[in-house]
């Protein structure tokens, strides 16, 4: 897989679930933790993400309303 189609992949269960863990990403991708944090780093400076302690979650404008 490459990092585009983890970023993207990201972002999809960011939408469905609102935030995730380091851990639980990696876990999910096969990949160390460090590969993630680089991952979020990117999507952090895009402005699509934003870090919490140990996670990610989407940032509250990204959200749908019902």
């Amino acid at each position: 897989m490459t990092q585009a189609d983890r970023l993207a992949e990201i972002l999809d269960l960011l939408q469905t679930r609102g935030g995730c863990g380091i851990g639980e990403l990696a876990q999910r991708f096969a990949v160390s933790e460090e590969t993630i944090r680089r991952d979020v780093r990117r999507l952090e400076k895009g402005g699509r993400v934003y870090k919490v302690h140990g996670g990610v979650r989407l940032p509250d404008h990204m959200f749908e309303a019902p």
